[in-house]
């Protein structure tokens, strides 16, 4: 994209950010997923194809409505099925690319690749959560980049859209990549991070959990760092926020902690934005809102704003649908998550059914920088489960439990789920705990951890309920303490797999 092209966009973009209204984006939606669609039915060969096969005729989609007729595509049906470069504009791979791989978590790899839009695209998400806190009492500002730096996008995509912004706006903002070696960050956050005024660790939430216990018990002064978090890769809950922000002495935990709802298909898809904070901190706990919002208590999900001109989202029953541009386009991709998408003004009206002003939640808050975006709030993956008795058992059932105040001390707060049989051939549910270096489990440890995955179990699902009044004693989880980093379910700067699948 030439310069003056992207200088006329930023400016455009940054206006319509502040004055735009939720019905702007709502339509801006529409119009580009049009246009995009268009496009590709023209230029790009595999998606002639496709459109072919299942007799869709481009010419007589003009309308929203009409788009919504257009069949999905995914792994299976698309991305897999037409050789690798008619997935392409034109089918040509000459031109500058960056090539990264999915994750692999629900079967074979595939390898992306993107232009330099998205690393632009991404910039400005990076700029939104930046910007927050870039006074003189905050800068200069660095850096550290805790994603791993292979082929997945998270470590690269993060330095390019950084690199690209700090450019662009001339923050006095310095990188580091030291990836995901725990004691190279931990060197860092002690010989170069108390040189600046605010510093910004990127990263994999666990990781950055276990760096930040790490710094604690090597006697690294977190109150001086004037640490701020951008996390990306998979849900936090609010409990991890609060603990997180309370031993890394984060300041402001709207401010100063987001996630980014990301892929690698097509990089960041959209941002926890401070207003989303908000929503999620007043659901939590609070059934009635929960489900006024999510569709359900049972399961807690991202909630995170896009931007309609960059990537867009479509909820089709429990699912989300997304449109975006890039190396390879994608129309109505089905990415495999599982949620829902919520209009600015939609929002506004299911809290005001409860009696909730968010505008008023806004101003008693204090939060600036609000935006009325579309939001789309996404649930973990129901493949990444375990089965037990029929009931799926999703890790964020778990995760809140292990970071209860009298037992958070002691565990790192990673764990497997596993489903195993005993002796009877009955099911089990086996849960595989990570104990902090040097601790071991008591069975007074024992005992509260049980209580607390117990409680939050029992909290999150009536149908787990129901499983205990039936199955008594055989429904309690069988709890497993392993070592620091022990081989078997916990490695080192390795993505955390919460579910062993048989």
């Amino acid at each position: 994209m030439a310069q003056d092209t992207l200088k006329n966009e930023y400016a455009k973009l940054v206006r319509d950010l502040e004055t735009n209204k939720g019905d702007d984006w709502v339509k801006e939606r529409e119009i580009k997923c049009l246009d995009l669609f268009r496009k590709a039915a023209e230029s790009v060969p595999a998606y002639r194809k496709f459109l072919k096969k299942n007799k869709v005729v481009a010419q007589n989609i003009k309308t929203w409505k009409d788009f919504q007729s257009v069949p999905l595509i995914g792994k299976k049906n698309y991305i897999s099925v037409y050789p690798y470069n008619e997935l392409y504009w034109d089918g040509l791979l000459d031109k500058p690319l960056v090539y990264t791989s999915t994750s692999g978590s629900t079967g074979k790899p595939f390898y992306f690749a993107r232009d330099n839009k998205l690393d632009w695209q991404h910039s400005i998400i990076s700029e939104l959560f930046v910007k927050r806190r870039m006074t003189s009492k905050d800068t200069p500002a660095l850096f550290i980049i805790c994603f791993g730096m292979g082929v997945w996008i998270g470590g690269l995509i993060n330095f390019k859209s950084m690199d690209i912004l700090v450019h662009r706006q001339r923050y006095p903002i310095s990188i580091i990549t030291p990836g995901i070696n725990i004691n190279e960050i931990l060197n860092i956050l002690k010989n170069i991070a108390p040189n600046y005024k605010q510093v910004i660790m990127a990263g994999y939430p666990p990781l950055v959990k276990d760096v930040i216990d790490e710094a604690l018990k090597i006697g690294i002064e977190m109150d001086k760092l004037n640490l701020r978090l951008l996390f990306a890769a998979e849900s936090i809950s609010e409990e991890f926020r609060d603990y997180i922000a309370e031993k890394g002495k984060v300041k402001d935990l709207y401010q100063d902690i987001i996630n980014i709802y990301g892929s690698a298909e097509l990089g960041a898809m959209a941002q926890e934005s401070l207003v989303c904070t908000l929503i999620r901190r007043l659901a939590n706990g609070d059934s009635n809102l929960a489900k006024a919002v999510f569709r359900q208590t049972e399961k807690f999900p991202t909630l995170a704003q896009f931007i309609p001109r960059f990537t867009s989202f479509e909820q089709i029953r429990n699912k989300i649908v997304v449109t975006g541009d890039s190396a390879i386009p994608l129309i109505r991709y089905d990415i495999g998550d599982n949620g829902g998408v919520i209009s600015y003004d939609e929002m506004c009206n299911k809290l005001s059914r409860l009696g909730i002003n968010l505008e008023n939640e806004i101003k008693e808050k204090k939060l600036k920088q609000v935006y009325k975006l579309p939001f789309v709030y996404v649930y973990e993956r129901s493949d990444l489960s375990t089965s037990f008795y029929g009931l799926n058992v999703y890790p964020e059932w778990i995760k809140p439990a292990l970071y209860k105040l009298e037992i958070r001390d002691v565990l790192t707060g990673k764990f497997m789920l596993a489903t195993k049989l005993n002796r009877n051939k009955d099911q089990i549910l086996e849960i595989n705990i990570e104990m902090r270096s040097g601790k071991r489990a008591t069975s007074r440890l024992v005992a509260r951890v049980l209580e607390s995955v117990m409680t939050s179990l029992m909290k999150r699902s009536s149908e787990y309920r129901e499983i205990c009044n039936q199955l008594k004693k055989r429904a309690i989880p069988k709890l497993v303490f392993w070592p620091y980093h022990h081989g078997a379910y916990f490695c080192s700067g390795v993505k955390q797999k919460w579910v062993e699948k048989n």
